[in-house]
């Protein structure tokens, strides 16, 4: 029968000849049903209770009452025990010979579940509920599960493959999605002795930077420290060079200093005179930003080549292809200033909180600044204007960039949340919700595709076309400060308040002929 016709009645076939066994007939319309593993016991469910009928005389053994809205689905494990999901949000483990109740799941979904699937050994069951979310509770049963999330609708069934390594799920838009079962780690690569503040891969990807508040950046080879690069004070910000050459590094010690990459050497210092909160490559030349209000541009061996007053400490600088500096202040304004000689190019003022990031797209020609004040804006860089204010943030913006063709936005905040907007029109174009609290930082791969989100505890990576969850990665040693893609665009690297350095490879984020070699070899391992 059809579980879900509203019948008060279930019948039993003979599967070989198709004639009618027998109809047990419980108090109410019949929900779904299941038969025990060795076909011992039939459950039926309904309006708040299920039934336990015996197969060989058919008649009723147990009512199973413990819901308080009716059961929406039931399933066994290979063990006998069966479990009942319900429209109340919950779900009950039982023993279907006595019709105790075992465990109850509760208190993790939003709204009613829709599916349940015991995990092939048994130790391990899935709920599937329609606020878009699957939980999968492990031993003991009843403790808190873990949250797979992503979706964009609700999520109506579940089942587990054969093996018990991926999960299947189905939703009414007519879309199913595939799971891993168990939470993949991220690879640590070092954990040095302070909060990491930047974390990089060089352009060859063959290396790791990390720097923080231990006053050192590191390079790192797999685990292996090939320098430790010592900056005299926490340091603010750190990257490679474009041809990888170099690192430059900027701190608490109102200082920026240049290294060379293949021996540690010293190149040059830049005195800014006041803790250095921003420092970039600026063609030949590196800019730094600092508490004292002032942006400085340098030549390459240290000199002083302009100075200019932004009016109140810094927090973020960009550079852009067309020659231009911006820079962004704790008083909510954006101020443009000409690489050559410092003069400035105009005063972007619309946030109503301190500036937070900068990013300028590829080509210069647009601007998009993030706020504590829980906006973005995207900005023409020739003219000044304002071509779109992004709101849809509940707090204030931790990070934003482009992509690679212009095309897309990509925004963090502390609300937990990251946005794609679409810079033509500045609306959102997809939103990233999973996680619980501050995303600290959100960043494009550089093929575009893929989007990769740290904090609090957890790394995710996203696909840019869908907007859905590709996976999440825990195992970093304390709250997530950064994550950034290798120039591969399958491998993250990401470090956290603990002094983690982590990695992660993204064997999914592969191109179509990887992936399909991936798929072949996880086909003929289900078996």
């Amino acid at each position: 029968m059809s579980p879900r016709t509203g019948v008060a009645a279930a019948t039993v076939y003979d599967s070989a000849t198709g004639n009618a066994v027998y109809t047990v007939r419980p108090p109410g319309e019949v929900t779904d049903l299941a038969f025990s593993p060795n076909g011992a016991y039939l459950v039926t469910t309904g309006r708040r209770n299920g039934f336990v009928w015996d197969t060989t005389t058919w008649s009723l053994l147990h009512t199973l009452s413990g819901h308080s809205a009716a059961i929406d689905a039931v399933a066994f494990a290979s063990d006998g025990r069966v479990v009942t999901g319900s429209i109340d949000s919950s779900a009950i483990v039982w023993n279907p010979a006595t019709g105790d109740e075992l465990s109850t799941l509760l208190g993790q979904h939003q709204q009613k579940i829709l599916g349940v699937a015991f995990s092939p050994d048994g130790t391990q069951v899935a709920t599937a509920s329609a606020d878009e979310t699957v939980r999968v509770w492990n031993a003991p049963l009843g403790s808190t599960p873990r949250l797979l999330s992503g979706d964009t609708d609700v999520i109506s069934s579940v089942s587990f493959s054969p093996n018990g390594s991926l999960l299947l799920t189905t939703s009414p838009d007519g879309s199913a999605r595939t799971w891993l079962t168990e939470v993949p780690n991220l690879h640590t690569v070092a954990i040095q002795k302070g909060a990491i503040s930047a974390a990089a891969y060089s352009p060859d990807g063959k290396l790791v930077l990390a720097a923080g508040a231990d006053g050192t950046a590191g390079l790192w080879e797999g685990n292996r420290l090939v320098r430790s690069l010592p900056q005299a004070g926490k340091v603010t910000a750190a990257s490679f060079t474009s041809d990888g050459r170099d690192v430059l590094t900027a701190g608490d010690d109102g200082t920026a200093k240049l290294w060379r990459v293949s021996d540690g050497a010293l190149l040059a210092t830049f005195p800014h005179g006041a803790p250095v909160r921003a420092a970039l490559v600026a063609g030949q030349r590196v800019v730094t930003g600092g508490d004292d209000g002032k942006v400085d541009m340098w030549n390459a061996d240290g000199k002083l080549v302009w100075s200019a007053t932004h009016g109140s400490p810094i927090a973020a600088l960009a550079v852009g292809k067309t020659g231009i500096v911006a820079s962004g202040a704790a008083d909510g304004t954006v101020k443009l200033w000409r690489s050559a000689n410092g003069t400035p190019a105009g005063t972007l003022k619309r946030h109503t909180g301190a500036i937070t990031s900068l990013a300028f797209n590829t080509d210069g020609s647009r601007l998009v600044s993030g706020s504590a004040d829980r906006t973005a804006i995207v900005w023409d860089a020739a003219s000044g204007k304002a071509e779109h204010t992004l709101v849809g943030h509940q707090f204030g913006i931790t990070s934003v960039s482009f992509n690679p063709d212009g095309k897309l936005v990509l925004t963090s905040s502390a609300d937990g949340d990251a946005w794609i907007w679409s810079v033509r029109t500045g609306q959102p174009v997809h939103k990233l919700k999973f996680h619980v609290s501050t995303v600290s930082r959100a960043a494009f791969s550089p093929d575009g595709r893929w989007v990769v989100t740290a904090g609090p505890t957890a790394a995710a990576i996203w696909q840019v076309r869908t907007g859905k969850l590709l996976m999440y990665m825990h195992g970093a040693h304390g709250n997530l400060t950064t994550g950034a893609w290798a120039p591969d665009s399958l491998r993250i690297v990401t470090g956290d308040t603990g002094g983690g350095v982590e990695t992660f490879t993204c064997t999914l984020c592969s191109r179509l002929p990887e992936l399909v070699s991936i798929a072949r070899a996880r086909i003929a391992g289900l078996g």
